[in-house]
Formats: C-alpha cells, structure tokens, sequence
C-alpha cells in the first residue's frame, strides 16, 4: 500500500464588521474598501499560478454584503470621500481628519519604503495626537494632501498588482507631485478589482479548486448570544453581564441568513462554517447542523479541553509537541444534530500570522514544510490518514510581510505544490472522503483565544455594552408585538432588527476593554451605539440617555498603548525611534491641560515591555543629564502590585543609577529595604528597565505606575494627571493575541 500523504488544509478566514450605519447609509470606516483591494481579490487570484494548491476560503457574509454594496450601488466610506475631495477646499478639521487617518499602515512594510510617503509622515510626526496636528495643519500645502490622499489608498492595493498595472507602476515611479487625474486612476482601479473579488471565488471553487464556507451572518459570539452564563466554564470567577443573554433565537437566524446569502452568491449552500472567532459550545450545534452545515472548525485547546486534558502551559511546550488526537475530525452533537469539527494547529496558524513575517521567505518556508513533515513522520495514521487544518486571518497578517507577503505565500505554495508526501485539501473533500470515527463525549465552550470567551464579556466596558444591547433588544421585541408597531414607516421595523444583529457582532467587544485598541476605538464606540440608537429612532422609541455616553472607560488611558513586545537599548539616548516603536506613549503636552502645554518639564513618556521588563522612556525639552546633575530627580511611583518607589539619580561626572525600594503604602513612606539596582540610563533622555519579578509582577498581574519630577526634594510634576499609566504584564502569547488595524 503506498504511503499516504499527509493532507494539509488551510481555511483562510476574510471578514469586516458591518460599518455602514442603515439610518444615515454611511460607512465609517473604509476597511471593506481597502482590504479587498488589497487582500480579498489577490489572496484567491494568487492561486491561478498554483493550480495543484487546494486551499478552503471562509467569507463573512457581513463582509459580501458591503463589498457588494461599494459595486453595485456605489456607497461610500468617509475616508473615501475626504480622499476624492479638492485639497484646495479642504476645512481645516478635514485635513486634521486627513492627517490623523492616513497613515493608517504599517509604516515599515507600506510607508517607510516610498520616499515622499514617509516624507509626509516625517513632516505631521510620528507620536502626532489631533491637538497636535492641528497646530502644523498649516505647514502643509495643497500639494502635499493631494500626494497624502494617492500614497495611503495606492498602498493599500496589493503589491502584486501595483507591480502589473502600468498605471499604478507609472504612480509609484512618479512618487509625488500627483494631479487629480492620477487620484482618480488610483479610485478607478480600487473600483476594478472590487468589482471582480466575488466573482473571482466563483470562478476558482467552481473549477474545484477552493472552498468556499461562511460564519453567523454579522459575526456573533454564539456561545455567548445562545447563553452568556456559558462564560463561567471556563472562567468560574468572571463578572458577567447584570443581565443574562439568551437568544439563542437569534443564534438560528443569524446561522440562516449566512447560509442563504451564500447559497445565493455562490449557487449552492456552503458544506463547512467557522464559527465566529472560533467560537463553540454545544448549544450551538443544533441550530448549525439546522441549516445543512456538514462541518465547522476551532481552536486545538478547545479540543484538549473537550478530551479532558491538560493545555500545554506556554507557547514553547507547545511549540515543541507533536499532538497525535489533534490531527483527525471528531463528531458533535447528536443524531441528525451533529457536524464533524476539525481543530487549528495553533503552533503552524501563529506561525504564519505572527511570526514568520520578521524571518526571510526561504527560511521560513522551510521552517513550516518542516514541521508539517515532522507530524506526518510522527502523528501516525491511528485508523484515517491526517489532516492538519491551518486557520488564520486572511487579511490583517499581510500588512507585517514585506510585499504584502506575496514572496512568502509564493514560495510556500511552491514547495507544497511538488513536496511529496504533503497534499492540500479542501476540508470538505477531506471529510467526504474520510469522514470521523470518534465522537467528543462533550464540546468545551470557547474560542482560539485562550479557550475562553474572555475578549468579549466579563470587563466593565464588554459588560456595559452587553447590557446596552440586550435592554435595546428588550425594547424592541415589546416594541414589535405592539399595535404600535403597524403605523411606522414600511421597512423601518426590519431594519431595526437589522441594527440588532448587526449589533450583537464580535467586533465591538473586540476593541471594547483591556485587551486591544486602536486608533479607531473612538470610532468603533461611537458606531456601536449609533447602531443602538438607531433602533429607538426607527421606532420612534424615546431614546435612552445611556446610549450618548462613550462606553469606554479606561481613565487616564494614553494617547497610544503598546501594541508590541520591545527590548530597546539603555543607553539614555533616541538615536534609534524604531526600537521605541511598539511603545505606549503619554503626550503630556496634549493631556495635562491648557497650563502644562506650556510648562511642564517632561514632554513624552514611552512604556513597553517584553516578557521579563518593563521599560520607560521620558523625554525632556531640556538636557537630562546637565538637570539631574543639579537638584532634579525622576521617581517613579508604583502603586501596583505592591507599593515601591524608584529612584533615578546622575553623579557629577557621567552616567547615572538608580534604586527600587518597598513603601509602606502607595504614598507613604519607604522602609528602607533596597531590592535591586535596575538599570537606568540618562542622557538626552532617560531610559529606565525594571524587571517585572522585581516588582512581584506576574504574567497578567497589573501594573500601575506615576512618573515624578523632584526639584531641591519637592514633587513639581506627576504624570499622567488624572491617573496611573496602568498595563498588564504579558504573558508568552501577547504577540499571538494582541493583533490590531
């Protein structure tokens, strides 16, 4: 019997929350725009080249809605219409709405490499808050917003197609100086490939060479919306919501709607579904398998914990396991209530989002053609040949991969195409052929992050807006059973259960709470109880008072928080502002107020971290060193967890040192007892790292400290002003997780 290959399945996960608001027909925010020009259509299109590769695409049927809403009734996002408008009749609030958005890229892959892009950006500053800009708008001419306005929408078209388009080539050489008429090339080819994405999967799944498989129509928790008290298994000590969530009503309409949408787009029903976020329980199962859905799919801890065992305890235990349960489907459910499951290979999928982009292609080709061998050698075949499923963000990932990780997917599906005893399936295909022997005695409920649900429910902002929607769906469930409801304007009443379903996606609790920001959440909380509201005014329902107040409630939050881990130099120098790049930053110039503008001592504070440290930067106008020769002193004052003072200090001649010392309390005196120098440098600026074991911080433990300026002994300044710089200490996976637009 000849060798059977190892099957090797990737489900590439495309999805956008709902961003047009169904009362104005706006759309906030111009994601669906920029991700199908510049991933959606080239992800599937690469695939002409490879056509031994089989892969399995799973589309959001709230992200095909918009998609066809920009081609066939030409809607637009605010972003662009500021990009189609005149520089010369530019407001001044548009160009600091222009300067603030439009560098929203990821500046070394997609700004830094175009000359007069970075220009730009060198010229409105890197750290540059709304107050800012504001005040240098004016330095900016004509021309240079009409060279803004090309540079951030040419860039968010693929680099493949950049490259074969002599339009867009002839803007990339011109580089800057743009006319309106190349502004309108770049509208026009957006427009193109918009137009062609849909039906490009059409054309690859029908020649049999993809899959194509869906989610809950807007993207909901379904675990959560079916019952939120399902949150507790995984989390007993979770604070829920003050109100119970139980729709699972919703769960079916929100399953059925998906599955008509696709059978409509894409001539037949789709056989699998990635539950959104990866997200399961058994009471799921019903209303999935209700719809004629063969197979869905989540994370590998979901099944460890469904089997009763052990979640290896860090990523590197992980790292180096082979684990023969996970590479087989498994049945769930019961009877005619049953789908078969496959899980992620968490290691290979993190690989591909997080890892591989900082690496060279060949290497990290190599890197996973390796260990896909080593669990084929390994795994065994235990009664069915395996199937390792790969599934990951298809879009987000490439903006950190040079060329938008067109040499990396290349060479990978080069080396699959031909590597013998490796074979890419589509999922489906696989369990028709191969379809489960073993049932799981039981489904844990949770999701790719961390088995849990912990993302969306269970902190103060998560909680509020849980409670928000469920007090608007009350209103309007009465609201549609009442006599009332027959004399609105015809339509108005589905739209408003449109608002609710739209409002019960995973994205907003996404950005909501401790556990990612962007520069968008301002945006996305706003949207969120727009979408809230507009349910009460279709209605004509009074609107409730709650629903105008931001739901964010982090405090004294900074103007940016760390997106990534860093290591920087301590050397009291910013010779190098990459190394910082990652870093949370307090503008005290823009967040003390009015006075301090003017005459605060400390300009910024940078704080980072990697797994071990935590790391402050704090800058001055002035010359550090020469200060604190004098009789000024940094202290910083930790309040969490545990009370401790550290003191920086400059000898006479050079350098500097520094000690951390136990207080009695968060303001109180210290007792004297010196834990450790931690390491200090102070030149033009002063550079601080502290071990977290130092501050008895562990993983997840929260960190809240004060920066203080000492004059002759006297406190003159503490930052931020109204509260702690607060942080959570990483844990390994933080780079796994901590993903953002």
């Amino acid at each position: 019997m000849p060798d059977e290959p190892l099957y090797v399945a990737f489900l590439w996960h495309m999805h956008q929350p709902y961003y047009k608001d169904l009362v104005t027909g706006e759309y906030v925010m111009p994601w669906v725009r920029l991700h199908a020009t510049k991933d959606y259509y080239s992800m599937v299109s690469i695939l002409d080249d490879f056509p031994g590769v089989k892969q399995t695409f799973n589309l959001v049927p709230s992200l095909l809605a918009q998609m066809k809403d920009y081609v066939e009734n030409g809607a637009e996002d605010g972003f662009l219409r500021l990009s189609r408008k005149d520089p010369e009749s530019l407001t001044v609030d548009e160009k600091v709405d222009m300067l603030h958005n439009f560098f929203m890229a990821n500046w070394a892959n997609m700004v830094r490499i175009y000359s007069r892009y970075e220009d730009l950006l060198e010229k409105r500053g890197r750290q540059a808050s709304r107050a800012a800009i504001r005040g240098i708008v004016d330095t900016f001419s004509a021309q240079d917003f009409q060279d803004l306005q090309v540079w951030f929408n040419l860039v968010w078209i693929n680099s493949a197609i950049r490259a074969q388009d002599p339009r867009l080539k002839h803007l990339v050489e011109k580089g800057s100086n743009f006319s309106g008429q190349d502004k309108q090339t770049v509208f026009d080819v957006q427009r193109e490939i918009m137009s062609k994405t849909i039906d490009k999967y059409r054309e690859v799944a029908a020649r049999g060479q993809i899959e194509l498989t869906t989610s809950p129509f807007y993207h909901p928790i379904m675990p959560l919306l079916c019952d939120s008290y399902v949150a507790s298994v995984a989390r007993p000590d979770a604070t829920l919501p003050a109100v119970w969530i139980h729709h699972p009503e919703d769960v079916d309409e929100q399953v059925r709607r998906a599955v008509e949408m696709h059978a409509e787009l894409f001539g037949e029903p789709p056989r699998g579904m990635w539950p959104s976020e990866g997200s399961v329980s058994e009471e799921i199962v019903p209303a999935i398998a209700g719809h004629g859905v063969k197979w869905i799919a989540t994370d590998e801890d979901v099944l460890t914990r469904s089997l009763g065992k052990e979640v290896a305890s860090d990523a590197e235990a992980r790292f180096s396991q082979v684990l023969s349960y996970l590479y087989r489907p498994y049945w769930v459910g019961k009877d005619d209530a049953r789908v078969a499951v496959v899980f992620r290979d968490k290691v290979l999928s993190d690989n591909i989002g997080f890892v591989y982009q900082r690496w060279p292609a060949e290497k990290a080709v190599d890197d996973f053609v390796a260990r896909l061998m080593r669990i084929k050698n390994k795994a065994g075949r235990a009664g069915q040949p395996r199937l390792v499923s790969i599934i990951l963000d298809g879009e987000n990932a490439w903006e950190s991969y040079p060329d938008d990780g067109q040499q990396f997917l290349r060479m990978l599906y080069g080396r699959l195409q031909k590597e013998e005893g490796l074979e890419t399936v589509r999922i489906g295909d696989y369990l028709e052929r191969f379809p489960p022997v073993q049932t799981l005695p039981e489904l844990w409920p949770g999701s790719w992050i961390q088995h849990d649900f912990d993302v969306w429910i269970g902190g103060q902002e998560e909680n509020m807006a849980w409670q928000l929607l469920e007090e608007t769906r009350s209103t309007l469930e009465a609201f549609s059973r009442s006599p009332e409801s027959e004399d609105i304007e015809e339509g108005n009443l589905a739209k408003a259960w449109d608002e609710i379903y739209i409002s019960e996606g995973s994205d907003w609790n996404w950005w909501y709470g401790r556990h990612h920001t962007s520069a968008n959440d301002e945006m996305f909380d706003n949207l969120y109880r727009k979408h809230l509201r507009n349910v009460y005014q279709l209605t004509g329902r009074p609107l409730p008072e709650l629903l105008f107040d931001s739901i964010i409630v982090r405090g004294a939050a900074p103007l940016e928080e760390p997106i990534g881990l860093l290591t920087p130099t301590i050397d009291g120098r910013a010779s190098n502002y990459y190394e910082w790049l990652p870093a949370g930053l307090v503008d005290v110039k823009t967040r003390g107020g009015v006075m301090h503008q003017a005459e605060s001592f400390v300009s910024r504070i940078y704080y980072g971290f990697d797994i071990q440290n935590l790391y402050v930067r704090i800058d001055n106008e002035r010359d550090w060193l020469e200060e604190m020769r004098g009789n000024t002193r940094v202290r910083l004052s930790f309040l969490a967890p545990q009370p401790a003072v550290l003191h920086v200090f400059a000898d006479g001649t050079a350098g500097a040192g520094a000690t951390i010392r136990v207080a009695d309390s968060q303001d109180g005196d210290e007792d004297g007892g010196i834990l450790e120098v931690p390491e200090v440098a102070v030149d033009s600026v002063v550079e601080i790292g502290v071990p977290f074991a130092l501050l008895k911080a562990t993983a997840e433990a929260e960190v809240k400290f004060f920066v203080i300026i000492e004059k002759g002994g006297l406190e003159i300044e503490r930052w931020p002003a109204r509260g702690p710089i607060t942080l959570a200490v990483p844990t390994e996976e933080f780079e796994l997780v901590n993903w953002y637009l």
